[in-house]
């Protein structure tokens, strides 16, 4: 089974790079591919796009409206934001490009402050799902560098 996963996880490190390019490149909104028994398919979203809220329900007759807190999405639960460490300007590791795959803890930035060199790293592994700025750009301490998107239940 461990020799498996090790052939699955070799396979998307290959494919879903090539995928994500080929979305972007098309237009395509999906791509499935099958390999090795194997179905990888890769969906394009924009990530940052607002999502549509529902209306608030109506308040009962004579009673006060209920609470209209707008849950969190399962797919918004597995993105997770890599924000700036500092104000200065980013350097992006080589590895950090739409579709690259990024271990928890992983340094992914600096900032450069002054000529000091802030690490950024990550609290979560994923995918790179949308880039925010790029290497040499100025940045603000917590602003959001790149976001990541979590893959199935394993860390990454």
């Amino acid at each position: 089974m461990p020799q498996n996963t090790e052939r699955l996880g070799e396979l998307l490190d290959s494919l879903v790079p090539v995928l994500v390019e080929r979305l972007h490149e098309t237009g395509l909104g999906e791509i499935e591919i099958e390999r090795d028994g194997a179905i990888v398919r890769v969906r394009a979203e924009d990530l940052g796009a607002p999502v549509a809220a529902a209306p608030a329900p109506s308040a009962p007759r004579g009673g006060t409206p209920a609470a209209a807190a707008a849950a969190p999405s399962v797919a918004d639960e597995r993105r997770h934001p890599v924000r700036s460490t500092a104000v200065g300007f980013v350097k992006l590791a080589p590895d950090i490009h739409v579709g690259g795959k990024v271990a928890k803890g992983s340094l992914v930035a600096t900032v450069d402050v002054l000529g000091v060199a802030v690490e950024v790293r990550t609290d979560h592994g994923g995918i790179v799902a949308k880039l925010r700025c790029a290497t040499g750009d100025p940045v603000e301490y917590g602003q959001e560098l790149f976001l990541l998107e979590s893959v199935g239940e394993g860390k990454l």
